[in-house]
């Protein structure tokens, strides 16, 4: 062969394997998928065919994002460097998820933009007077607007990880949670209606501690033997019920539900549950649970049903934050009928479909007991968004 095509023919197979190279990654994350994991964040979209010159000068820029959230191996990469930098340092990949002392695993933040926002904000860190009186008033308008829509409305705040394992926040942390923002809260509300309607289970929740975790070690959602301790404290403290019937329980390991923020360190939990089965209750979780909600039951999305027959008649509802859902089954032993709605997603329904709620689950369904639930972080927040998102303006 001529040197000249010898010479021809190692440029082509150079620049073949040099682009051959650069596409290599991006045609390894189409056909090798790897690891799967749900990252704490939205990944790039895959660029469009640009139909302007303004789309077309920023295609490459978005070729390369694409490419660079998507290339073969890269959530195997993010695990194997997420499980060496906890095993060799104990940190996590970001400030949003922290492990504390003892293997807990806190989340300090809703939002990755203001990290210990939540953790500061329970332990009462720069939390001025101004704000808890304006907290309280919050409150108190919350239950009488409640109390207007049924007579026998409560309101339970869910003490978090923080609050009940103070002794698990790294030394820094601790000895600015002495006193929590509830702990400042509660006086103020010692008043009025509220103060005979307000439930803050953390001495049943902190009683219970001898018997497993309240908070599960590595979620920020409660579960198990936390939830069964404050569902105890209001139907037998608070309202007077006494069981009907003994609820067998089953343990089953769950995945935390904070552990996408750190993707690869373990993080499963093994929880005490009901057993729905064994009990002979009739428990319905998603939309499918209220058909006569049409499309909004897709929109509220957190919502589910329980049938107790050993309970007897009394119905019982639930509007919550996020921590409704690991509440409903506990009540079985109390109340023949539980319908729990988390109200978070309320306001993007239309005003007929907020009507027709409003309908279904107080006139038609007339529930004996009302509970709101919300958690300790969001007490400043929520009376405000739900009142906003139940009853409008």
């Amino acid at each position: 062969m001529p040197r000249r095509s010898v010479v021809r023919w190692s440029h082509l197979l150079f620049v073949a394997a040099f682009f051959g190279l650069l596409m290599a990654p991006g045609l390894a994350g189409h056909w090798w998928h790897g690891v799967q994991i749900a990252e704490n964040r939205t990944l790039a979209p895959p660029p469009q065919r640009p139909r302007s010159w303004q789309q077309l000068l920023a295609w490459p820029k978005q070729a390369d994002d694409y490419l660079a959230d998507h290339f073969g191996g890269r959530l195997d990469m993010v695990v194997a460097f997420n499980r060496a930098r906890y095993r060799l340092f104990g940190e996590t990949p970001g400030e949003q998820a922290v492990f504390g002392q003892h293997g807990r695993l806190f989340l300090t933040s809703h939002d990755a933009i203001h990290p210990y926002s939540l953790i500061g904000f329970i332990c009462g860190v720069d939390v001025a007077d101004k704000q808890l009186d304006a907290a309280a008033a919050d409150l108190d308008v919350f239950f009488r607007q409640a109390k207007s829509w049924a007579t026998e409305s409560y309101l339970m705040s869910v003490p978090t990880a923080p609050a009940l394992y103070g002794e698990d926040l790294a030394p820094w942390l601790q000895s600015q949670c002495s006193a929590t923002t509830m702990d400042r809260l509660l006086p103020r509300l010692q008043h009025g209606d509220l103060a005979n309607h307000l439930l803050y289970p953390r001495a049943a929740m902190a009683e219970a501690k001898s018997r497993g975790q309240v908070i599960p070690l590595t979620n920020f959602h409660w579960q198990g033997v936390g939830a069964e301790a404050a569902a105890v404290a209001f139907a037998e403290g608070r309202l007077g019920l006494s069981p009907r019937m003994t609820l067998p329980t089953r343990v089953e390991v769950e995945p935390s539900d904070i552990g996408q923020m750190i993707a690869g360190i373990p993080t499963a939990n093994a929880v005490r549950l009901p057993d729905y089965l064994a009990a002979g209750v009739q428990y319905c979780l998603g939309p499918a649970c209220f058909p006569a909600l049409g499309a909004a039951a897709n929109v509220i999305a957190d919502l589910s049903s329980l049938r107790s027959p050993q309970a007897g008649d009394k119905k019982l509802l639930i509007l919550s934050d996020s921590f409704g859902t690991a509440l409903v089954g506990w009540f079985a032993p109390y109340f023949g009928s539980v319908w729990h709605f988390s109200v978070s997603n309320l306001g993007r329904l239309s005003a007929d479909q907020r009507e027709a709620f409003r309908r279904q689950v107080f006139a038609d369904y007339r529930p004996d007991v009302v509970l709101y639930v919300l958690h300790d972080g969001s007490i400043h927040y929520w009376p405000k968004l739900a009142a906003q998102n139940l009853w409008g303006p």
